[in-house]
């Protein structure tokens, strides 16, 4: 599914009313369209199992767990209840779960650190390590940090830049 499909404008619509931002500012947006995804199929399933007679003139509104079950089943519709429930209860906690500022500034800091660092170690890594009897001992150990120091590209600062959810040149330069 796309941004574009009306079932994923739906999700952005009501998140958007209940809480104040849009879709792409939730920590996961993924789990919560496949978790609404996963409700909607169980609601329906449950609708079947149960002979809930679901109006077909509603397709803008979203179908609930209470318009879905008419009642009985048996133990596949207890099943299915309970799936529910527990869906229910994650697509709550997911909702609400805001990527803010202040993490992507410590996402930013953690990278800016990490370049510090990377600097360093892949350069002078006695600087950090010299006064160490493990780094004066064992052969090539400061070969083994400066290599490490190269690959702290990778490990942490691509990946905390990345976190931040950037956008346009950002976004293409952090894809190599």
């Amino acid at each position: 599914m796309t941004s574009e499909d009306p079932f994923v404008k739906h999700i952005d619509e009501s998140i958007m009313e209940e809480m104040g931002v849009g879709l792409d500012q939730l920590l996961n947006p993924a789990k919560v369209v496949n978790l609404e995804r996963d409700l909607y199929n169980l609601r329906n399933e449950l609708a079947t199992l149960t002979g809930a007679t679901i109006d077909s003139d509603s397709n803008n509104t979203p179908l609930t767990t209470t318009q879905a079950d008419a009642g009985g089943g048996g133990e596949d519709a207890e099943a299915i209840r309970a799936k529910i429930t527990k869906k229910e209860k994650d697509l709550a906690m997911e909702r609400r779960s805001v990527f803010r500022g202040w993490l992507k500034n410590v996402f930013l800091g953690q990278a800016v650190l990490s370049m510090a660092l990377s600097f360093v170690m892949a350069t002078h890594p006695d600087v950090l390590f010299g006064s160490f009897d493990w780094f004066n001992n064992v052969s090539n150990m400061d070969t083994s940090i400066k290599v490490l120091g190269f690959w702290w590209w990778w490990l942490f600062i691509v990946p905390s830049l990345r976190s931040r959810r950037p956008t346009g040149m950002e976004k293409k330069a952090l894809d190599i």
